[in-house]
């Protein structure tokens, strides 16, 4: 039966479809994170680094099922330790809304991300900066 079995037009393209709406209800599933810039929490370096962070690698954040099965929208505003390498350390929730809904994707994402490294005289050195993430159910 397995050697002979032949796959119908239908059937292809039902899976075409079924893999069409997968896709979407992925995407829409996705949250958002807000475009803007990430900023740069050191006044000092701000000024010197133009008071944004360039991130090179950035992870977006996996949707918590109980927020989507409940429709909870939100946001995290965390602050965290761009390293000499670029990675990211000691990430600190300053707000979230609701709170402790979105806050543990948050930080593991964030803990993914990577930087270009800010140099300073030819050295690279850790800096803080803030990025805010918005969980939007589209």
């Amino acid at each position: 039966m397995l050697n002979t079995h032949q796959g119908t037009r239908a059937r292809l393209i039902c899976g075409y479809a079924l893999l069409a709406l997968l896709v979407t209800l992925g995407a829409a599933l996705a949250p958002s994170i807000r475009a803007d810039a990430i900023k740069v929490a050191d006044a000092e370096l701000a000024r010197e680094a133009g008071g944004t962070a360039i991130p090179t690698v950035r992870i977006n954040p996996r949707y918590p099922r109980e927020a989507v099965e409940n429709k909870t929208q939100g946001s995290v505003t965390a602050e965290f330790t761009i390293t000499e390498n670029g990675s990211v350390e000691e990430i600190v929730v300053l707000e979230s809304e609701p709170a402790g809904v979105f806050d543990q994707v948050a930080t593991d994402a964030l803990a993914e991300w990577r930087f270009e490294p800010w140099v300073k005289n030819g050295e690279a050195l850790p800096f803080r900066a803030t990025q805010t993430i918005e969980f939007k159910i589209d």
